[in-house]
């Protein structure tokens, strides 16, 4: 069971995970799941994973549904401004996604950070985002919760 509320709190996982992962800190933390920093171990490779607890979200079947679908298009979509779904798991309690670690942090945190931000800087994280959301148009995808906390950097925004 997760140390509740603390980031950089470690985790117990079901063996399925355990297997292939070493899990290290968390480095994230919602409603409904928290975000751990994980090494796959044959391979030393690094990925965050999203730890969803089916118990707190109360699956119900409308719930588990649209749950179901949101792994679904995690799985189909490809694009470079889209964080990849690289492995799944699920147990009877807990579903585990193993997605690309981006290590740039929120976009609103690094507009923050920078104090001045260009029309330059503006329209390139804007045309990143329409990219995005243009390419999930394409397929009938509506995103349904766009805001600056979903967005993520995959670097650093540089200083001008």
């Amino acid at each position: 069971m997760a140390t509740r509320g603390r980031v950089g709190a470690k985790l117990r996982v079901d063996a399925i995970v355990s297997d292939s992962y070493e899990v290290g800190q968390q480095i994230g933390k919602g409603a409904f799941s928290t975000v751990h920093l994980v090494t796959k171990k044959d391979t030393g490779e690094k990925f965050a994973m999203k730890v969803i607890n089916k118990e707190k979200l109360g699956i119900e079947a409308k719930s588990e549904e649209r749950l179901k679908r949101e792994v679904e298009i995690l799985k189909s979509v490809r694009h470079p401004n889209i964080i990849p779904l690289h492995e799944l798991f699920e147990t009877d309690n807990r579903l585990y996604l193993i997605m690309e670690l981006v290590s740039g942090g929120e976009l609103f945190q690094s507009i923050v950070d920078k104090q001045f931000y260009s029309e330059e800087d503006a329209r390139a994280v804007i045309s990143h985002i329409t990219s995005a959301v243009e390419y999930l148009h394409e397929r009938k995808i509506a995103h349904r919760d766009l805001k600056r906390i979903c967005s993520l950097r995959a670097r650093t925004i540089p200083s001008s």
